[in-house]
């Protein structure tokens, strides 16, 4: 196995070994001094990207509801597949009786909110067999900085996307 090292050039010193595979990262000072000037905020917690004035369109199309919900969905969106999945590392779609349950909302009331969502191009639904899973529209909200090429390419033509590649 082949092995590199970070030295020191002034005093010929091995700082590190650096292994093959191995990721090094290099931090420059100003990046330290950010870190050290700077305090981390709800760490542990999820964070969704979302998009200003997209997101400001989109409030001027969603009723009052289907705002709240769109809230409570964007909880369970995975990283890159864009996926409404619960929080586990096995990625099982969120149900609709999960979706009923933890909002309070009939199933009825659910599909109606969903079917809604998709006609606005928000959300989309896929079935796989009996396997239905829904997705957000990344040009609107995502996790991340990057999207599968399945996702982007399920929501590329919608109205939201600002980029039209």
């Amino acid at each position: 196995m082949r092995e590199s090292i970070v030295m020191d050039l002034e005093t010929g010193e091995v700082i590190n070994h650096v292994n093959v595979g191995d990721t090094f990262k290099i931090m420059r000072k100003n990046t330290r001094d950010f870190l050290n000037e700077t305090v981390e905020i709800n760490k542990g917690e999820p964070f969704i990207k979302v998009y200003a004035k997209t997101l400001f369109e989109l409030s001027k199309s969603l009723t009052g509801t289907e705002s709240q919900f769109v809230n409570y969905l964007i909880q369970y969106i995975k990283y890159t597949s864009g996926i409404l999945a619960y929080h586990n590392n096995n990625e099982n779609p969120l149900t609709r009786q999960h979706m009923a349950e933890e909002t309070g909302l009939s199933i009825k009331t659910v599909d109606r909110i969903m079917r809604s969502l998709q006609d606005k191009q928000v959300i989309g639904k896929h079935r796989t067999g009996n396997d239905i899973t829904f997705t957000v529209n990344p040009f609107i909200f995502m996790k991340g900085d990057r999207v599968n090429e399945t996702l982007y390419n399920f929501f590329k033509n919608t109205r939201w996307n600002k980029t039209k590649c």
